[in-house]
């Protein structure tokens, strides 16, 4: 069994790691080192790193972090709250094949067009 202190050493380890390859622009290290932020549980929380970590992935193609993006945006986490933003950044999230962007965005235009209906009758 780890004890505490081998436990701090290895996050400390990991964290040093991915910090430097996020830096050096490694597109993963940016989104799990953003997640970690964002989360909070490995290390203090702190939405504004989570979003220029995720920024910089995103603009880099990644789908994972456009979709958090997409979630910051929506809900005002860390950046601006902004409706269409996030739905741009759930569209390039699921062009770029993230299950989740797709999800959300199938609801949100079905909640659209519920919206719309209702208006009709």
């Amino acid at each position: 069994p780890l004890n505490q202190s081998t436990t701090n050493n290895n996050l400390s380890a990991v964290l040093t790691e991915l910090e430097h390859l996020a830096e050096s622009g490694d597109t993963q290290a940016q989104v799990r080192l953003g997640e970690m932020y964002y989360g909070g549980t490995e290390i203090s929380q702190d939405f504004l790193k989570a979003a220029m970590l995720f920024l910089k992935a995103a603009e880099k193609g990644s789908p994972d972090a456009q979709f958090y993006l997409g979630c910051m945006c929506e809900n005002g986490v860390g950046m601006p709250k902004d409706l269409v933003k996030s739905i741009e950044w759930y569209d390039k999230a699921a062009e770029g094949g993230n299950g989740a962007a797709k999800l959300f965005l199938a609801a949100k235009i079905t909640t659209i067009r519920d919206y719309r209906n209702s208006g009709e009758n």
